[in-house]
């Protein structure tokens, strides 16, 4: 039995999805001393081997209750093309974008402007395999 647990708990793992990984910066936002009503977020998103991410849900969400989003920055050291979305937990669409020259970096503003009362969600899809991405989203009052 003592065998057993170890054995299975590695087909666990050798069976299930590797998903690439999403990293908050400072597991918040950034407020600006000058600014108190800008926020930022930068995300480090690092594909798994097959290109994949899994989709990350902004960490402290009430800190950004009431503001709008305003831009989205997009920079990848090798990859121009991919896809960037931010949804809210309801699933509804608030920003997405397609690079097409993110090795100099993109920055593009969100077409709408609805405030934030949910959690938000970034999900990133068509990177190359082990690629990482810098994502920076602002949102203002």
């Amino acid at each position: 039995m003592k065998r057993f647990i170890p054995i299975l708990f590695l087909i666990f793992l050798l069976v299930s999805p590797a998903w690439g990984d999403v990293a908050q910066t400072d597991n918040g936002f950034a407020v600006y001393r000058l600014n108190k009503d800008m926020k930022t977020v930068e995300f480090t998103v690092t594909a798994d081997g097959a290109g994949n991410v899994a989709i990350f849900t902004f960490l402290k969400p009430q800190e950004i209750y009431g503001y709008y989003l305003l831009s989205v920055e997009m920079s990848s050291a090798t990859d121009d093309a991919f896809v960037t979305l931010i949804y809210s937990s309801a699933g509804s669409t608030l920003f997405t974008h397609t690079t097409t020259a993110a090795t100099t970096g993109e920055i593009q503003n969100a077409d709408d402007r609805w405030p934030i009362y949910s959690a938000l969600k970034i999900d990133v899809t068509g990177l190359t395999a082990t690629e990482v991405a810098t994502i920076t989203v602002t949102f203002v009052r």
